[in-house]
């Protein structure tokens, strides 16, 4: 209940006065509270334009991020890599001779000369006086083929460990605004409930004609 007058004189003399007149007295109603069934036929009212709204402005959204990230997502990265590369110089090309070396590692059909004499000589300290016969060239043969497998396998197990410390890009569908997993009948009752419309009703009363109080 708000109490009003119209006459009021915040000072005169020095005092404070209320001066006769009209004074009224306002009374607000509130509304009564939205029901879920308000929320839902209010939702189910709204839901083609929302969905509208959606198909119009998704695909925009989509494009924009598409063009944002071939206009700039190359330049962005190449400034990364050169900033890497200005800051830590050591690291960088440790990482670029790792990479290559598991590449050619990874891809190599015949072992380096060190390791394959290395290995003939293991080999031939095993099988003594076999060495020259053809079992002995056999296991030589196999040995040596199992041996390249292992060598590849320990490269490409580098190579996956580098690429594990590269910041890739992941291919992604573009992201959109999905307003409709937000729209929801309880979503929308609750904001219907923040301010229920009432109504309000005025009673006005006369005041005399002269000075009635003071304070």
């Amino acid at each position: 209940m708000i109490w009003h007058n119209k006459f009021y004189d915040p000072l005169q003399n020095g005092r404070k006065f209320w001066k006769g007149g009209d004074s009224s007295t306002t009374t607000v109603t509130p509304g009564a509270s939205a029901s879920s069934a308000d929320a839902v036929n209010a939702w189910v009212a709204s839901m083609p334009q929302v969905y509208e709204t959606q198909m119009k402005y998704a695909p925009q959204e989509a494009a924009q991020q598409v063009q944002l990230a071939q206009q700039y997502a190359l330049p962005l990265g190449q400034a990364y890599q050169q900033a890497n590369e200005a800051m830590y110089p050591g690291i960088t090309n440790l990482q670029n001779t790792l990479t290559n070396q598991a590449q050619a590692g990874s891809t190599a059909t015949t072992m380096p000369d060190w390791m394959r004499k290395n290995y003939m000589s293991d080999y031939n300290s095993q099988i003594g006086a076999n060495a020259g016969s053809g079992i002995g060239a056999d296991y030589v043969s196999r040995g040596m083929q199992e041996q390249l497998f292992n060598q590849q396998k320990y490269y490409q197990n580098m190579g996956l460990s580098l690429t594990g410390r590269q910041p890739l890009t992941n291919a992604a569908s573009p992201a959109t605004t999905n307003y409709a997993s937000t729209f929801t009948p309880a979503n929308l009752m609750n904001f219907m409930n923040q301010k229920p419309v009432g109504s309000t009703s005025t009673t006005t009363s006369g005041g005399g004609g002269g000075l009635f109080g003071l304070f």
